[in-house]
């Protein structure tokens, strides 16, 4: 893991950007599903979104 690798300089720079990923993955989620739906549609929502935030996360990353 990441975070108990002692030759990783960017430790910092790489909790800011997954908290930012997450925050963005929380907003979409937050204002795509309607008042009233099921919470597995917004599991499902978070699960999509997550996914997809990873990827291109993933594909810039490499």
């Amino acid at each position: 893991m990441i975070f108990f690798e002692k030759r990783e300089p960017y430790k910092l720079e790489i909790v800011l950007a997954s908290t930012f990923r997450n925050a963005i993955v929380a907003l979409l989620v937050g204002l795509s599903a309607r008042a009233g739906s099921s919470w597995l549609v917004h599991a499902g929502l978070g699960l999509l979104y997550g996914f997809w935030t990873g990827l291109v996360v993933a594909r810039i990353g490499s």
